[in-house]
Protein backbone atom coordinates (compact mmCIF):
# COMPACT_ATOMS: atom_id res chain seq x y z
CA UNK A 1 0.00 0.00 0.00
CA UNK A 2 1.63 3.39 -1.15
CA UNK A 3 1.24 6.74 1.26
CA UNK A 4 -1.07 8.28 -0.90
CA UNK A 5 -3.76 5.09 -0.13
CA UNK A 6 -3.24 5.46 3.40
CA UNK A 7 -3.47 8.62 3.23
CA UNK A 8 -6.84 8.26 1.21
CA UNK A 9 -7.82 5.39 3.69
CA UNK A 10 -7.17 7.67 6.42
CA UNK A 11 -8.69 10.58 5.07
CA UNK A 12 -12.03 8.58 4.73
CA UNK A 13 -12.10 7.29 7.98
CA UNK A 14 -11.39 11.00 9.65
CA UNK A 15 -15.00 12.45 7.15
CA UNK A 16 -16.55 9.00 8.79
CA UNK A 17 -16.02 10.08 12.08
CA UNK A 18 -17.25 13.58 11.23
CA UNK A 19 -20.17 12.62 9.75
CA UNK A 20 -20.70 10.08 12.73
CA UNK A 21 -20.33 12.88 15.72
CA UNK A 22 -22.68 15.24 13.60
CA UNK A 23 -25.39 12.43 13.78
CA UNK A 24 -24.97 11.99 17.39
CA UNK A 25 -24.39 16.02 17.74
CA UNK A 26 -28.44 16.13 16.16
CA UNK A 27 -29.81 14.28 19.75
CA UNK A 28 -27.13 15.23 22.28
CA UNK A 29 -26.74 18.46 23.33
CA UNK A 30 -25.98 19.07 26.65
CA UNK A 31 -22.52 19.98 28.20
CA UNK A 32 -21.61 16.63 28.59
CA UNK A 33 -21.44 16.09 24.99
CA UNK A 34 -19.05 19.17 24.63
CA UNK A 35 -16.96 18.24 27.21
CA UNK A 36 -16.65 14.48 25.17
CA UNK A 37 -15.92 16.20 21.67
CA UNK A 38 -13.42 18.32 23.47
CA UNK A 39 -11.83 14.91 25.29
CA UNK A 40 -12.02 12.71 22.66
CA UNK A 41 -13.57 13.60 19.35
CA UNK A 42 -11.01 17.00 19.37
CA UNK A 43 -7.60 15.28 19.70
CA UNK A 44 -8.68 12.38 17.43
CA UNK A 45 -9.48 14.90 14.64
CA UNK A 46 -6.27 17.03 15.10
CA UNK A 47 -4.38 13.64 15.07
CA UNK A 48 -5.73 12.31 12.64
CA UNK A 49 -4.97 15.22 10.39
CA UNK A 50 -1.67 15.89 11.49
CA UNK A 51 -1.12 12.19 10.56
CA UNK A 52 -2.39 12.97 6.69
CA UNK A 53 0.31 15.45 6.49
CA UNK A 54 3.01 13.57 7.60
CA UNK A 55 2.06 10.88 5.46
CA UNK A 56 2.00 13.63 2.80
CA UNK A 57 5.04 14.54 2.91
CA UNK A 58 6.54 10.97 3.72
CA UNK A 59 5.17 10.52 0.13
CA UNK A 60 6.67 13.44 -1.57
CA UNK A 61 10.16 12.63 0.38
CA UNK A 62 9.99 8.54 -1.41
CA UNK A 63 8.76 10.40 -4.84
CA UNK A 64 12.29 12.58 -4.91
CA UNK A 65 14.31 9.35 -3.51
CA UNK A 66 12.87 6.98 -6.38
CA UNK A 67 13.49 9.71 -8.99
CA UNK A 68 17.06 10.50 -7.44
CA UNK A 69 17.46 6.46 -7.97
CA UNK A 70 15.99 6.41 -10.62
CA UNK A 71 18.29 8.97 -12.20
CA UNK A 72 21.50 8.01 -10.79
CA UNK A 73 21.29 4.30 -12.39
CA UNK A 74 20.99 5.57 -16.17
CA UNK A 75 24.37 6.54 -15.81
Amino acid sequence: MSMSDTRLQLSGAHKDLLAAWAQVRESWRDDVALAFYERSIEPIDRALHNAANALEQMDEILRAIRSECNEQSNY
